[in-house]
């Protein structure tokens, strides 16, 4: 533990990493080993967000007309063509800046949105449509959830949030995320190119659950120039 302090005195993260790590491995009930666990936690969280730039940094100075990745949504990329889409999705339609057809997740039927940045794929939507019931629509978001942990692990981040705190621990969530005073957000890294959010909220009454991936180089711009709005009613 000692050496792994004095290496992070003198700011060299990876070795302190490495004698703290070992410092674990032999002594894992020590006093200070949860200490020691979360600097390690904060480290790696580090690592990896400066890790996420570098790949932003790489794909920016790449032209987006002329740019193709190794990663995307099944069998698409990320830089794809709107034409290049459709030939895999036999039936899909284009809708605006947009590529639709239907789509599956987790045994549910959903409509499936291929979002593009200048030409080139830069983001996908599902949002889940079938159900009448709130319980049937938050059972959707966990039969999601599940699916996802059990390809990408535990979530990068989680959270609930309340909009009206007023309304935790008297409404059941399904109520609470239909009066709009819940809202539910949870967040994996799919590789070193890839997002993913899934999201539960409302809008006038009725649950919507929607599962994004998005190249993350391009995920500000493409926010920016959707607008918010593109997705809606797919």
């Amino acid at each position: 533990m000692y050496l792994g302090t004095s290496y992070a005195k003198t700011n060299r993260a990876d070795q302190a990493a490495l004698h703290y790590r070992e410092f674990l491995r032999l002594a894992p009930t020590h006093p200070m080993a949860s200490t020691v666990a979360q600097i390690l936690k904060a480290y790696d969280a580090k690592a990896q967000s400066e890790a996420t730039s570098a790949a932003k940094a790489k794909l920016r100075a790449t032209p987006l007309k002329t740019w193709r990745s190794k990663n995307g949504y099944q069998q698409t990329r990320w830089g794809m063509t709107p034409k290049q889409v459709k030939a895999l999705y036999p039936g899909a339609v284009e809708a605006g800046e947009m590529v639709v057809t239907k789509g599956k997740a987790a045994g549910h039927d959903a409509q499936l949105g291929f979002l593009f940045l200048d030409g080139s794929l830069a983001g996908v939507a599902l949002i889940f449509q079938d159900g009448t019931f709130l319980a049937e629509r938050l059972k959707f978001f966990e039969d999601v959830k599940k699916g996802l942990i059990a390809k990408y692990g535990a979530p990068a981040d989680e959270s609930e949030n309340w909009r009206q705190p007023a309304m935790r621990g008297v409404a059941d969530k399904a109520t609470a995320i239909a009066l709009g005073a819940l809202e539910l957000s949870t967040k994996w890294v799919g590789d070193e190119e890839t997002a993913i959010h899934l999201g539960c909220t409302a809008k006038d009454a009725v649950i919507s659950v929607q599962l994004q991936y998005f190249c993350v180089a391009f995920f500000e711009e493409l926010q920016r120039h959707l607008g918010g709005t593109q997705t809606e009613g797919l």
